[in-house]
Parts: C-alpha cells; structure tokens; sequence
C-alpha cells in the first residue's frame, strides 16, 4: 500500500463514491449478520415469513409460514439454525468486504475492486435461482419484499464502474 495514494484520496471522487458504496454493502451485511441472532431465537420459532414475505412464502410453500412451523416444531428448528448459519456468513463477508474496500480498494488497488465486483455479483445467480421458485408459483417479491441486500445488488455495478472509472 503506498502511503502517497492513501494521502491523495478524494471521498468525491469516482473511487471514492465507490469505496462508499463497497463499505456500505459491507456495513449492512455485518449489521444483519450481527442483528440476525437477536430477533430470530429458540424462544420466536414461529415467523409470518421464512424468506420474503408472508404474501409470496405463502404462495410458494402453500399455506403461511406462521402455521408451517407452529405445526412443525423441526422446521422451525431448523429455520433457527439455517438463519443463524447465513448470519455467521453474512457477518465474515461483511467483515471481508469491509477489509478490502478498505485497505484494497481506497489504497487504488485494482485486484480488490474486481475481488469487491466479482464477490458480490456472485451472489446474483443464487438470487435467481430462489426467485425463480416464487415466479413458478405466481408470486414473485416485490422490492419491498426482498431482503435489503439483494435490492442492494443493483448498486454493485455502479460501484464497480466508477471504481474502474477512478482507477483510470
């Protein structure tokens, strides 16, 4: 890292509204990660959703989740361990994202904006193989019902692009 690029960074700039963008996915994803075990404990199996919403779950899984797991204890068992799993996940990714926009990126290192680019976007073909169960049952999320950080996504390659565009 050299000490002159650091110096010379610019918050207003291509890059830096790039490094903003990184580090604020980062912050949301080690935020959820950390907020994840608070609201979804043994105590609160029961959910009016499992992963949108109660509208489009209920339409995917046949019947509301409420009910789902209040009629099998095991699943919501299992919801329990799953959520408190992708929080774990969620948490290292931010801790790493937030390292490497950090360090990497605002330091004008091209190698972490293409790690940032390539990590995040990485995740999209996921998002459409969830999403392409609820459009099979008719009732695909609408962006108030998806989770904060696939809506997020549509702000990656706008991040990327004037990153590359700060590193020219």
């Amino acid at each position: 890292m050299n000490a002159n690029s650091i110096s010379e960074f610019r918050w207003v700039s291509p890059l830096g509204i790039s490094v903003i963008l990184f580090l604020l996915y980062g912050v949301m994803n080690v935020l959820i990660g950390i907020l994840i075990p608070v609201f979804v404990r043994p105590d609160r199996l029961t959910s009016n959703d499992l992963l949108t919403s109660a509208r489009t779950d209920t339409a995917l899984f046949g019947t509301s989740p409420e009910v789902l797991i209040a009629q099998d204890r095991p699943l919501g068992m299992m919801r329990l361990l799953l959520t408190t799993w992708v929080a774990g996940l969620m948490l290292g990714f931010g801790v790493l994202q937030l390292v490497m926009a950090w360090v990497g990126l605002r330091a004008g290192q091209s190698w972490a904006l293409w790690t940032l680019t390539a990590a995040d976007l990485s995740m999209v073909p996921f998002w459409g193989l969830i999403l392409s169960r609820y459009a099979q049952a008719g009732a695909m999320p609408g962006p108030g019902e998806l989770p904060p950080m696939v809506t997020y996504l549509v702000l990656i390659p706008i991040a990327a692009l004037l990153g590359w565009i700060g590193l020219k």
